[in-house]
């Protein structure tokens, strides 16, 4: 009796591979909303008192993501110039993270996504 071996890892990786820039946008997604929320949460400031994060607006609706499909990775940020200033603060002013926060809390949630978008890998 003989038997012959099939080499499926051509056609496998081929579809994994297919399935990962729907993946990073889900992920990206998901990671922008929850910045959004963090940005947009009151923190206690440096007076004591406890207030929203956001003045105008600008740096919460200026956050986005993007993937990019040849390094298989997704970006979040902001294009805004200050808004290092508001994740890292100054000498002068104090730190209020909101991507960190957003990413770190977050990332089991980030696995399960791309483990559930990649076929349960």
């Amino acid at each position: 009796m003989a038997m012959t071996l099939t080499n499926n890892v051509g056609p496998i990786l081929a579809k994994v591979k297919n399935k990962i820039p729907g993946v990073l946008e889900v992920v990206g997604l998901t990671a922008e909303a929850y910045a959004v929320l963090e940005i947009s949460t009151p923190k206690e400031h440096a007076s004591g008192e406890t207030r929203p994060n956001v003045d105008t607006g600008r740096l919460r609706d200026s956050i986005s993501h993007e993937v990019k499909t040849s390094e298989n990775t997704v970006y979040v940020g902001t294009n805004v110039e200050y808004g290092v200033y508001v994740e890292m603060g100054t000498r002068k002013m104090r730190a209020y993270p909101y991507l960190r926060p957003a990413i770190e809390k977050h990332i089991d949630e980030y696995n399960k996504i791309i483990r559930k978008g990649l076929g349960g890998l």
